[in-house]
């Protein structure tokens, strides 16, 4: 708690929650090891912390995870077609049923100014063109909806996606982190294991690093198989669901 009441001196919720937690989260597994193998560290937690705030690590950390993940969202990006909200307008998706979609694209065409999104026909001729009005459509409705007090759900879902985006990013780097933990634990249990001869006391000192052990195989296998693509597409597309339906809120 006294950790995270550091950080919120110096960054504001969405930072925290879609860029800081995601790195957190891969460190998890390094961070027990080092905790129960060396307790002596324990004390030195909040100094660690308030250096790497203070010297700008972790805002350091923030940024280059952003760009991380915006290259990962590029690229998935790319490999679905175009950015979930640009898809959902095409007359030519059906993710929403063609009666809302018809009443997203009215309301968008009365309240931008200039902006007349294209009929089916205008995108079957020119789809670059569309996906471009669509987008600044999409854009419109970003600016639009900014105030967290009035859209809460949708900064929710936002939130929500920044931090599986942010997390798919980092998949690899929480493999690693997990096999290092499992590594660490394992050697240290080892070595109580060979020091002590009462089956008593390599239960009490070996304990914890069980529990280490089952926590980093857990989190290895979040990061293997939970941490995908597939999730990463379900949070985007519910996240851009929200946003085009803040066209029904805005009336």
């Amino acid at each position: 708690m006294t950790c995270m009441k550091e950080i919120e001196k110096y960054f504001d919720h969405y930072v925290i929650s879609a860029r800081i937690k995601p790195i957190f989260f891969v460190l998890l597994p390094i961070v027990l090891s080092v905790l129960v193998t060396e307790p002596s560290v324990q004390s030195w937690g909040a100094t660690i912390l308030t250096f790497l705030v203070t010297f700008g690590v972790i805002s350091f950390l923030s940024n280059t995870i952003s760009i991380a993940g915006n290259d990962a969202q590029v690229k998935l990006f790319t490999k679905w077609g175009g950015a979930p909200t640009i898809r959902f307008l095409r007359h030519s998706d059906t993710y929403i049923d063609e009666f809302t979609k018809r009443r997203y694209h009215d309301w968008l065409s009365k309240n931008i100014d200039g902006l007349i999104l294209p009929t089916s026909e205008d995108e079957s001729k020119d789809k670059d063109k569309a996906d471009m009005i669509y987008q600044s459509a999409a854009n419109y409705l970003l600016e639009r909806t900014r105030d967290i007090s009035k859209y809460p759900l949708l900064y929710k879902d936002l939130v929500n996606y920044g931090f599986v985006r942010n997390l798919f990013a980092l998949k690899w780097w929480g493999v690693i982190s997990s096999i290092l933990a499992i590594v660490i634990f394992s050697a240290d249990a080892a070595m109580i294991a060979q020091s002590t001869k009462s089956m008593n006391e390599i239960f009490n000192n070996g304990l914890l690093h069980f529990l280490g052990i089952i926590i980093s195989v857990t989190m290895l296998a979040i990061f293997i198989f939970v941490v995908s693509e597939s999730l990463v597409k379900s949070r985007a597309e519910r996240y851009a669901k929200s946003l085009l339906a803040c066209c029904d809120l805005s009336k």
